[in-house]
């Protein structure tokens, strides 16, 4: 007797399930506080075929959350192929529309946030000095410190 599964790609609605329980393992793991995937992983996950199943989809994630500094992945952290998958964006803003600012923005406080916004914590991590950080911060107009 032979039991045949269906591939991933036509079980979209586990692919979350998996991927949270993915990212619940690899985070205690590697003794980070990646707690969720960014909407936009999200829809990474959706698009692609997973051709190598669920252990593809583990892999990614565990690659995802080895990568990511703070306490979402976001869609930098995935694995190329997998970003290379065609997305269908929900809101009107698209690649094309994302500034080197705003990935840096995003960078700067996505360090923070899993540093707890301890800046030397951060400065060390991001390579730059104190002063460097607090004028970018300016810059983003970023005031609210949790």
């Amino acid at each position: 007797m032979m039991l045949e599964l269906p591939s991933l790609n036509e079980r979209k609605e586990d692919i979350i399930i998996l991927a949270d329980y993915f990212l619940k393992k690899y985070a205690r793991k590697f003794k980070k506080e990646v707690s969720g995937f960014s909407k936009k992983t999200i829809q990474y996950f959706l698009a692609y075929d997973w051709p190598g199943n669920i252990r593809e989809l583990e892999n990614a994630v565990e690659h995802a959350v080895a990568l990511s500094l703070g306490t979402e992945v976001i869609e930098f952290d995935l694995p190329q192929s997998i970003r290379g998958a065609r997305i269908t964006v929900s809101n009107k803003m698209s690649f094309a529309n994302i500034t080197l600012k705003d990935v840096e923005k995003n960078h700067i406080l996505n360090t923070l946030n899993s540093s707890k916004w301890d800046y030397d914590k951060a400065c060390k991590i991001l390579g730059i000095g104190r002063t460097t950080l607090w004028r970018k911060l300016k810059e983003y107009d970023v005031k609210d410190i949790p």
